[in-house]
């Protein structure tokens, strides 16, 4: 499974289950590779930190008569590992708006929850932990503290490889005496 593959099934577990809950926050991966500025509304965003191979590869072999062509197969079971954080404007006289570790609080329970597990499931990632969320402060761009709330969640799949291993390029009979 590619990274992107795992990062869309991520998203499309939370997007929803956020708007279930009234949360208008976007989700997306962080650290594009193009300049996106600050977001207008809530954001959260996440990015991978690791890639873990677990136990060995799974191999197996399939011949394709019409091809006349061997194909192997490499399966590795793989836990991968996201930062999640959030970023929200805060409007000082609100008492009762969203701070960006609540949205993140929000997200979390999202990926413990048995409904986004299963969506999760249906596509081949499952959620191994969902580690606590951490709130660090980092100062803006107006020299004011700014939250940064962060947490991780590790994810299991498989990475899946095949390629043809061998091609038959003439065919021989020999008859021997027994």
């Amino acid at each position: 499974m590619l990274d992107n593959q795992v990062i869309i099934s991520l998203r499309s577990a939370i997007v929803p289950r956020l708007a279930a809950r009234g949360i208008a926050a976007d989700v997306k991966q962080g650290n594009q590779p193009t300049q996106q500025g600050v977001p207008s509304g809530p954001l959260v965003s996440l990015f991978k930190i690791t890639d873990k191979q677990y136990g060995y590869p799974e191999r197996s072999t399939r011949w394709d008569e019409d091809e006349l062509v061997m194909y192997g197969t490499e399966s590795q079971q793989m836990e991968s590992t996201y930062q999640f954080t959030a970023v929200a404007q805060q409007d000082p006289s609100n008492d009762f708006e969203l701070t960006p570790a609540d949205i993140l609080k929000a997200t979390a329970a999202i990926l413990r929850s048995d409904a986004a597990r299963a969506a999760l499931l249906a596509d081949g990632v499952s959620v191994l932990r969902v580690q606590d969320v951490r709130t660090g402060y980092t100062i803006d761009d107006s020299g004011e503290f700014m939250p940064n709330p962060t947490f991780d969640i590790t994810v299991t799949h498989r990475d899946t490889t095949t390629e043809i291993i061998g091609i038959i390029n003439a065919q021989e009979v020999i008859i021997n005496r027994v």
